[in-house]
């Protein structure tokens, strides 16, 4: 069947190839001022199994061309175009937030922006180092370049208000503890309940109120692990092993309590309770620190010391971004015991 003038053509390529029926665009032509004559331009539409569908596909591109040349517009293509009004009529500040955004969006730059879905969108998010602030930025950039596609009938629907970031944490100050400093408080740990549990945090980087959640029963001497924790689903009743350097505390501790591990402290307010005798042996140590400090140390020291990423998330009660590493890596504790070995200061 032989197809209008100016309707476009269907060409079978060469090939083993599994589409190979060709959809073409009609020829343009341009003018070429070194040979001085016209130059024919012939742009592919899409690929196809059978002639039929290839015939099809042009059939629909000449009842509306316009939307099959917004749809192969890329990422960087709508950013261009989008970039050169909004430029003009915002401030250098904001235009170096939304170039800042850009930058991380690299893998998805020749992507047809049509084609994108949440999660391209989601996972340069995810594959960003950064915290809050520049997740922020990005997920305002592609909120622009949504809206703009939208309002030029490119696409339908925006795909980056479903975005998730990281929740805006104020930030406080911590200092670390020092290997003099951890010293000290081991040799106090001997005689003093307090410093024991100071050097426990150090070395298991759990908070304050997660030890008050550990059971006597929930103890593994042998296996050298304990099982406690609070706050996330990550952390509770999760799997932290016990250093060398704390079994002598736990084992303190766990003889002098009943059911939980310093339930010997008569309060009702143990949390409260650690902190004041926390407070107290700072100061007979001459050193400044908060209980928090315990923990920001331990993640610190294990990152320094390149301790695999994934068993310190599991140690501290962190969630990991990874669905993968979520759901289907098993705990494995003699592997969580060995990591913590890795551990000195």
């Amino acid at each position: 069947m032989k197809l209008p003038n100016g309707f476009g053509t269907v060409r079978k390529l060469s090939g083993k190839r599994r589409k190979p029926w060709a959809a073409i665009l009609p020829a343009k032509y341009e003018f070429d001022p070194e040979t001085l004559s016209a130059k024919t331009i012939r742009k592919y539409l899409s690929f196809h199994a059978k002639k039929e569908e290839a015939i099809t596909a042009l059939v629909d591109y000449n009842k509306d061309p316009m939307k099959y040349t917004t749809r192969s517009l890329t990422f960087s293509d709508i950013y261009e175009k989008w970039s050169k009004e909004k430029f003009q009529t915002i401030k250098k500040l904001s235009i170096d937030c939304y170039l800042n955004g850009y930058k991380y969006c690299s893998p998805i730059y020749d992507v047809p922006f049509s084609e994108l879905r949440l999660y391209h969108l989601q996972k340069i998010i995810d594959d960003c180092q950064f915290e809050h602030s520049v997740q922020k930025q990005i997920k305002t950039l592609l909120n622009q370049l949504y809206k703009y596609a939208m309002s030029h009938d490119i696409v339908d629907k925006n795909y980056a208000e479903f975005i998730k970031i990281d929740k805006l944490e104020v930030k406080i100050k911590r200092i670390l503890f020092t290997s003099e400093e951890i010293t000290s408080i081991e040799k106090a740990s001997y005689k003093n309940w307090a410093a024991g549990v100071a050097l426990v945090l150090i070395y298991t980087g759990m908070r304050k109120s997660e030890i008050l959640t550990i059971k006597k029963e929930n103890i593994f001497f042998e296996k050298r692990y304990m099982t406690g924790g609070l706050k996330t689903a990550a952390g509770i009743g999760r799997v932290i092993p016990i250093h060398k350097k704390i079994e002598h505390v736990i084992r303190d501790l766990y003889d002098k309590s009943d059911i939980c591990l310093l339930d010997f402290i008569k309060s009702k307010k143990l949390e409260v309770y650690i902190n004041l005798y926390f407070k107290h042996l700072m100061k007979d140590l001459n050193i400044d620190h908060t209980t928090h400090d315990c923990r920001n140390t331990f993640i610190s020291r294990m990152h320094e010391l390149n301790a695999p990423l994934l068993e310190v998330k599991r140690i501290v009660g962190h969630a990991s971004r990874d669905i993968t590493e979520a759901i289907y890596t098993k705990i494995d504790v003699k592997k969580l015991v060995e990591v913590i070995d890795i551990l000195y200061y």
